[in-house]
C-alpha cells in the first residue's frame, strides 16, 4: 500500500505541475495573441503543399473550405478570447489538482470540469471545424487520460 501512495503522490505532483504550466501558457497566449499568425501561416503553407500533390478538382473545394475556416476562425481576437477561457479552465483544474493532492473528493470534479470548460471554450471560439479540433486536441487527450485515471482510481484517491 505504501508504494501506491508514493505513485499517487508523484502523479498528483505531476498533475499539479501540468495544470500550472497550462495556466501560465494560456496567460502568455492571452498576452501575445499575435503568435497565432505563425500557426496560421504554417497551416496555409501545408495546405498549399498538399494541394499541389492532389490533382483532382474535388479536393480543391475541400481545401477552399478549410482555408475559409482558417481565415474566419483563426484570428487574433478569437485566439485571445479562447486563451482567456482556456486559462480560466486550467486554473480551475489547478485548484482541483491541489484538492486531489489533499485527498478531497471535490478535486476530481474541479479537474474534469475545468478541462471541459477549456475544451468547450475552444470549440465555441474556433468552431467545431479544423481550427477548433487543432486547438482542442491536446486538452481533449489530456482530459480523457486524466479523467480515466481519476475515474478508475477514485476510491483510493479520496
Amino acid at each position: 500500500m505504501g508504494a501506491s501512495r508514493t505513485i499517487y503522490a508523484i502523479g498528483g505532483f505531476v498533475l499539479t505541475f501540468l495544470t500550472a504550466f497550462m495556466v501560465v501558457s494560456n496567460y502568455n497566449s492571452y498576452q501575445h495573441p499575435e503568435e497565432i499568425t505563425v500557426f496560421r501561416e504554417s497551416i496555409d503553407i501545408a495546405m498549399e503543399d498538399q494541394r499541389k500533390f492532389s490533382g483532382p478538382a474535388e479536393t480543391d473545394a475541400v481545401y477552399s473550405s478549410l482555408a475559409e475556416n482558417v481565415d474566419v476562425y483563426l484570428t487574433e481576437d478569437r485566439y485571445k478570447r479562447s486563451s482567456l477561457f482556456k486559462g480560466i479552465g486550467a486554473f480551475i483544474a489547478l485548484l482541483g489538482s491541489v484538492f486531489l493532492r489533499r485527498r478531497l473528493r471535490v478535486g476530481a470534479h474541479l479537474v474534469i470540469g475545468g478541462m471541459l470548460f477549456s475544451i468547450i471554450g475552444t470549440f465555441y471560439f474556433h468552431s467545431v471545424g479544423l481550427t477548433g479540433w487543432l486547438l482542442a486536441a491536446v486538452p481533449l487527450i489530456f482530459t480523457l487520460v486524466v479523467g480515466t485515471v481519476i475515474y478508475r482510481k477514485r476510491a483510493s484517491l479520496t
